[in-house]
């Protein structure tokens, strides 16, 4: 028997399942729907945006990029992850990073850090990818109380006007 993705199992709870698509998929598709003729990036769980999204893995020179974390990342690994992956897209104009919030721990307290989560998942993006304009899209009333396993509930557009 074939295990359904979790998308495809909250997509059951809808009389209209074979045509619906969750907030935070419209809005990945939606980002990267002038790509056709570019050269993406995908890094995680990407498999369902494959359907519109041409995913390259063997090119030197990445034009856009797409990550999704959606298991389970220690923060300092999280960090380290984005600075490897940032060197791939070392040309790249636009960047989706898609974050689940509710799977992202650390090893010790960073009384440094914002206490507000979303905020602080904010932080370490803008730290890494400051060249870049940030849209930030995120829940501010989820209070951890909602969890959405279709996609992450924390994302971050990136734009680099330059190139």
């Amino acid at each position: 028997m074939i295990e359904k993705s979790w998308r495809e199992v909250q997509k059951t709870f809808f009389s209209n399942k074979d045509t619906v698509e969750f907030e935070q998929d419209l809005r990945i598709f939606n980002f990267f729907a002038d790509s056709k003729n570019k050269i993406i990036y995908g890094y995680g769980d990407i498999d369902y945006f494959s359907k519109e999204i041409n995913f390259s893995n063997n090119s030197q020179n990445y034009n856009r990029g797409l990550v999704i974390i959606n298991y389970e990342i220690e923060i300092n690994v999280l960090k380290q992850k984005l600075k490897e992956i940032k060197k791939k897209l070392i040309k790249a104009d636009k960047i989706a990073i898609c974050i689940n919030k509710f799977l992202l721990y650390s090893e010790k307290e960073n009384s440094s850090a914002n206490k507000n989560y979303d905020m602080a998942l904010k932080d370490i993006i803008v730290e890494e990818f400051a060249d870049y304009s940030l849209k930030h899209y995120f829940n501010p009333d989820t209070k951890g109380n909602v969890f959405n396993f279709a996609s992450p509930v924390t994302q971050f557009f990136l734009f680099y006007e330059s190139y």
